[in-house]
């Protein structure tokens, strides 16, 4: 496809997905109702970030995330609490619990705060996802 958000490929992807993707891209950057767009675009930092963040690996190998502790291999100077909430919902969103959030809360993470970081980390790795399948480069 011709100018598509994903670059030169070897595959036919629709015009409606490279259309779809390039809107939810272009909001990444883009002022959200918590965070800036430098903030958000930030965040976007974070995530890539957390693939390979030391911290987070050991977390996941845990039994209990809440029994290791560390910090994290950073990509920006977002406060450190949003950083933790992306790397959390990036690498273990499975085992986010209440005390988890409460403790985003006590960190001074409102919870609309934490649900703008929810959709930028939900859109980031579901276009990173898209993007490794057909080990295309990331945007």
């Amino acid at each position: 496809m011709a100018n598509s958000v994903f670059g030169e490929t070897p595959y036919a992807i629709r015009s409606d997905l490279d259309e779809a993707t390039r809107g939810a891209w272009a909001l990444l950057g883009k002022p959200g109702n918590w965070w800036t767009g430098g903030e958000r675009a930030a965040l976007v930092a974070e995530v890539r970030a957390a693939r390979d963040c030391r911290f987070c690996a050991e977390r996941v190998a845990a039994l209990s995330p809440h029994s290791v502790s560390g910090e994290h291999d950073t990509a920006s100077a977002l406060p450190a609490v949003a950083i933790e909430a992306a790397h959390r919902l990036t690498t273990d969103a499975a085992r986010l619990d209440e005390k988890a959030i409460r403790g985003f809360n006590e960190a001074g993470l409102s919870d609309e705060a934490y649900v703008e970081i929810v959709s930028v980390v939900s859109t980031v790795m579901g276009i990173d996802s898209f993007c490794d399948a057909l080990e295309l480069s990331l945007l």
